[in-house]
């Protein structure tokens, strides 16, 4: 084991429940291993190590989590503020491999005390019961990590409506949290400015009088002037230094192969994680545009389409227009009152016929006197009669339909007709 163990701390704010970086959602996935990340630094089968206050069986599923703790503490969210914080608490992973225990194993007494110690410590500043998820993966690479998903709440006044006095409200607030583990840590080190340098502190003291005394505080990057490893770095670095411990024959070659590869993985590794990053943001991109000139294709040919949809209306509103007009026309030179007389004409006009002997029911006489070329120009003016009006009248009818209009005078009978 390294002469030398540190703990140190990484904390990012969690700003919604959404899928989106910095999103509840993006961790919840990762935990799940549905992210393209998760699924790349996976170098063994092993569950992790994990609850959360969803319940058994859920332990993974930190959206219903932190709603389950919500409801627990009758808490509300700040517009706009985040609505916790996820913390990483490390040690570094010789520490728990100095036993001959593998830093993967779940039965491994210090991986259990790590766990337990990190949900105490971070509860110690930001409130009891504040954690509502932690979860010990054991199937990446690197170990010693431990994933607390945190939502101090605090009482605020508040306003809950115009002009409503304020009432002090159980608010979320990682804010307030912060600032007062950074007020307990200056009273200890007035050389620290920021709630991050506090919680660095805090976190190695507890493990020195919880863990081991012999771990101390990670150096700031200010004075090291050395770049977070990323889990992919990591894992790469890992995988060099196995396959030259392994050429070097042993456990022993093994370590001096890490130790003499992992600097050289590291940046290895990282240019080509950063590479693949940009090539899948660079494929997304282009997706994303090319469904944006699709849709701006459809929207020009929406437009078109409203374009014709409006010529197509003002051209019915013209012939609608010129409809009524032929309907006026057709109302001034043939009155409704004359169009209903012309059915009964038609029967007069036949049954006079029929009298005369031209027509004899479906059949015209022997003795009929017209020449067929009279008979199709009778049949031509009753068929133009008939298209004038469909309305059926009985003698009655017509009667009453005379009455309404000028009297009518007796025609002296045809000679055709005696």
């Amino acid at each position: 084991m390294k002469d030398t163990i540190y703990a140190s701390i990484r904390v990012a704010a969690i700003k919604n429940l959404s899928h989106a970086r910095g999103g509840l959602g993006a961790s919840e996935l990762h935990g799940k291993r549905l992210d393209e990340i998760s699924q790349e630094r996976v170098v063994r089968a092993v569950e992790p190590l994990c609850w959360s206050k969803a319940g058994h069986g859920l332990e993974l599923e930190l959206t219903a989590a932190y709603k389950a703790h919500k409801s627990e503490l009758g808490a509300v969210e700040r517009q706009g503020a985040a609505i916790g914080m996820h913390v990483i608490a490390i040690v570094s992973p010789d520490w728990l491999r100095e036993n001959g225990e593998s830093a993967h194993d779940p039965e491994n007494p210090r991986v259990k005390a790590l766990i337990r110690e990190a949900q105490a410590w971070v509860e110690s500043w930001a409130g009891t019961s504040s954690c509502y998820a932690y979860r010990f993966d054991m199937d990446e690479a690197g170990s010693g990590l431990v994933d607390l998903f945190v939502a101090p709440a605090r009482i605020q006044k508040r306003k809950t409506g115009k002009g409503n006095a304020a009432k002090e409200v159980n608010t979320i607030s990682i804010r307030m949290a912060k600032d007062e583990l950074l007020k307990q840590e200056q009273a200890l080190d007035p050389n620290i400015r920021k709630s991050g340098e506090a919680m660095q502190s805090s976190w190695a003291r507890w493990c020195q009088q919880h863990l081991d005394p012999r771990i101390l505080r990670g150096q700031p990057k200010a004075k090291t002037g050395r770049d977070h490893i990323h889990a992919e770095a990591y894992k790469q670095a890992y995988e060099d230094g196995y396959a030259a411990g392994v050429k070097a024959g042993g456990l022993e070659g093994y370590e001096a192969g890490w130790i003499e590869g992992s600097e050289e993985g590291r940046q290895t590794s990282l240019t080509a994680v950063q590479r693949k990053r940009y090539d899948t943001l660079a494929a997304r991109e282009a997706e994303v545009e090319a469904e944006r000139q699709r849709l701006a294709r459809e929207q020009r040919q929406l437009e078109k389409e409203k374009v014709e949809v409006a010529k197509q209306r003002n051209r019915l509103s013209e012939l609608l227009l010129k409809a009524e007009s032929y309907q006026e026309q057709f109302d001034a030179v043939l009155p409704l009152a004359a169009r209903k007389v012309l059915p009964l004409l038609l029967r007069v006009l036949r049954r006079a016929m029929e009298a005369a002997g031209w027509l004899d029911g479906r059949e015209y006489t022997a003795s009929n006197p017209l020449t067929p070329d009279e008979r199709e120009q009778i049949n031509t003016a009753a068929g133009q009669i008939r298209a004038f009006s469909s309305i059926d009248q009985t003698a009655e009818d017509f009667h009453k339909a005379a009455k309404s209009t000028r009297p009518v005078q007796a025609a002296p009978p045809s000679p055709g007709f005696g």
